[in-house]
Order: structure tokens, then C-alpha cells, then sequence
């Protein structure tokens, strides 16, 4: 069957011991075959290899009435032109983009005790289902349409006619709000790093909750709002000034955030993206689905759909936990409520928010006013 789809069997003996030996320690019924192929990229090259055998393998099952092969997810490859040999598991590349939270045990643990006292609903349980059947797949067909039907099922509490419009309801205001967080979370995490490597953890005069350690994202925001030539801002800056490129990131994060409008501005603009990304999606999955139709966008598209779906699955089940006794609309309104309130805070009273209304799961009692006037 090998040949006839393009590959041919190679022996054990011609592949490196660590990429053979996890594989037969388990099973000796393995069969290795090798092809060649051609692409802009290694990735596509795996996946366009993976899909051709794939083709086969479905094909020899489909006439058997059973899964009698599989296609492994771990790949030994070399690039043209070059003798070393590279191994790659499809499973965790086509979730490269996401890493694990920090307290994932204890988030995973306060989630399954909900489930266990039956608070959470028939939706969350199918979304957490089709979503565990993407993270197990590496095929990226069938991770757009569990990973997308995911997202349905939640959008199932929306109240708009289509489809696409529940999902937007759905997706768009948390993930515009969640843009605030990340994005001065990441220049904290980016600064930590940096003065971990010089040695010096003097971020500057605004850092009063970090440490040698932790840069908190709560400083970062109150010195990227400050005005120009504030003394917190100005030393952050200084204690970057050997990092060009921090540096750089660091002053375009001031100038957006130091004025409520500018901020306003770039979230308006994330908005339309992230509209923009869902309808590429669904049009997607549509061709897909209905035509057979399989994009060559649809890796880059994936990345989005991981994460939008994580994101939006890991939000309403926080206030679910915080709040016992809630459903899934009234967790989806809770932080609708909250994205709004800030979008609409920005646009007319920029002076009422307070660090802690942009950071979902932070809550800190007196937490300061971002453009108060100064003292």
C-alpha cells in the first residue's frame, strides 16, 4: 500500500535510536516509511506528508470496518542538502503558539470540581469535549471543525439570528479586552527577562509591587499611562535604554496608552481584526465542510481559532468558578458587561478607570486611577 501512495518502507536500522525507540518500547507493529516532498516551508512539507499517508491509511480502514492503522504523530525529517536528522511531534507544533498557564493544575482542578457538583452545563461540557478532540489531533481539518463547533456551542446562549453573528457576540468583546492584559503583561514578562540577563531588577520609580524576580503588569500599566516626562515612565525607559528593541516596544505601548484615546484608537482597530480573522475562519470551515475545500491559509487561521476558542473557554468558566451558581449566559454578560464598561469608560470618562478594570482576573482593593490628575 506504501508505494502505491507514494511513499516506501524503510528499515528501523536507517533511523536514529531516539526517534525509534519511543515509538517500539510500547508496540512492535510499526511499520516506517519515508517520501519526499516539496514545500515553501518544513512545516507544510510534514503536513502535506502527513496527509498523503493519511489519504491511504483512511482508505485501507474505510474497507476494513475498523482503525486498523494509524499514523504517527511523531515525524523524523532531514531538509535538502543536509545529513542531520531532525525529530518533530505534529501534535504539539499545531499548538505551538499556546503554552500551558501558570497554575494550570490548580485551574484544572477547580474546574473539574464544578463539573463534579454538576454546575456546569451541557454547552461548556460539549466545548470542553470538542476542544480536548483538537488539542489530540494534528490534522488541521479536523482540528478547524471541532475547534470551530466548539465556539458554536457556547454561541448557543447569544441571542443574534446567524451563526457567524452568535460567534462574534460571543468572541469579540472578550477578546478585545483581553488585548489590554496581555499586551502590557507580555512587556512585563519582556522586561522581567531583560533585567534578569543584566542583573538589575531597578525597573524604575513606578515598580513598587515587583520584584527581583516579577515585573507585575500592574506597575507596568500604571507607568505606560503616565504623561510625558514623568519620572516613572522616564526611568523604565532608562533601565531599558541598552535593549534597542525593548526600548522601542516600550515607547510605541506609552504613546497608545498614555492617552485614553490613542488606547481607544488601537482597540477599535483590534476589534476589526479580530472581526476580520473569525469571518476568514468561518468561510474556512464552510469550504471545508461543505465543498470538500481545504485553504492553504488554513495553518496560519488555526493559530487564531486555538486561541480565540482557548481564551473564550477559560474566561466564562473563571467566573463561573468565582461566582458559584451561574450559567453559561450569565458568565458570557459578567464579562461583556466589564469590556464594555472600560470601551465606554475610554471614549467618555477615561478619568473613573482604575488599573484593576483592565486585568479580568485581577481585583485590588484602592486601585489607582490611570489619567487622574496628578497631585
Amino acid at each position: 500500500m506504501a508505494g502505491a501512495i507514494g511513499f516506501k518502507l524503510t528499515s528501523r536500522n536507517d533511523l536514529p535510536d531516539y526517534f525509534v525507540n519511543p515509538i517500539t518500547c510500547t508496540r512492535d507493529d510499526v511499520a516506517f516509511v519515508q517520501t519526499k516532498q516539496t514545500a515553501r516551508s518544513t512545516r507544510q512539507a510534514l503536513t502535506n506528508g502527513r496527509k498523503k499517508l493519511g489519504i491511504g491509511v483512511d482508505t485501507f480502514n474505510l474497507y476494513n470496518n475498523s482503525a486498523v492503522l494509524k499514523v504517527m504523530e511523531s515525524v523524523c525529517f532531514k531538509k535538502q542538502g543536509q545529513t542531520d536528522l531532525h525529530v518533530i511531534d505534529l501534535a504539539q507544533q499545531a499548538f505551538r503558539r499556546l503554552y500551558p498557564r501558570s497554575q494550570a493544575s490548580r485551574d484544572a482542578l477547580e474546574t473539574i470540581a464544578l463539573s463534579a457538583s454538576n454546575q456546569l452545563e451541557d454547552r461548556v461540557i460539549n466545548a470542553l469535549e470538542l476542544h480536548s478532540i483538537a488539542i489530540a489531533s494534528s490534522e488541521p481539518r479536523v482540528k478547524l471543525v471541532n475547534l470551530w463547533s466548539a465556539l458554536e456551542c457556547l454561541a448557543g446562549c447569544c441571542e443574534r439570528k446567524t451563526v457567524i453573528e452568535r460567534v462574534l457576540q460571543l468572541v469579540t468583546p472578550l477578546l478585545i479586552w483581553r488585548r489590554f492584559d496581555k499586551t502590557v503583561r507580555y512587556a512585563a514578562i519582556s522586561t522581567a527577562r531583560f533585567g534578569s540577563t543584566i542583573g538589575q531588577n531597578n525597573y524604575g520609580s513606578g515598580f513598587t509591587r515587583s520584584n527581583v524576580k516579577f515585573v507585575h503588569p500592574l506597575d507596568m500599566m500604571i507607568s505606560l499611562c503616565r504623561p510625558k516626562d514623568h519620572e516613572d515612565i522616564v526611568s523604565l525607559l532608562s533601565f531599558c535604554s541598552k535593549h534597542p528593541f525593548l526600548v522601542h516596544r516600550i515607547y510605541r505601548l506609552w504613546k497608545e496608552f498614555s492617552d485614553p484615546t490613542n488606547l481607544l484608537k488601537a482597540s477599535n482597530r483590534s476589534q476589526e481584526r479580530i472581526k476580520w480573522q473569525v469571518y476568514r475562519i468561518y468561510r474556512a470551515r464552510n469550504l471545508l465542510v461543505h465543498h470538500g475545500i481545504e485553504i492553504p491559509e488554513l495553518p496560519s487561521l488555526l493559530d487564531n481559532l486555538q486561541y480565540y476558542s482557548s481564551v473564550v473557554l477559560q474566561r466564562l468558566i473563571h467566573a463561573m468558578k468565582q461566582n458559584h451558581g451561574w450559567q453559561l449566559r450569565e458568565s458570557l454578560e459578567y464579562w461583556n458587561a466589564k469590556s464594555g464598561y472600560v470601551l465606554s469608560a475610554l471614549e467618555s470618562r477615561p478619568n473613573i478607570l482604575r488599573v484593576s478594570d483592565f486585568f479580568p482576573m485581577t481585583s485590588e482593593k484602592n486601585s489607582p486611577q490611570l489619567w487622574a490628575p496628578l497631585a
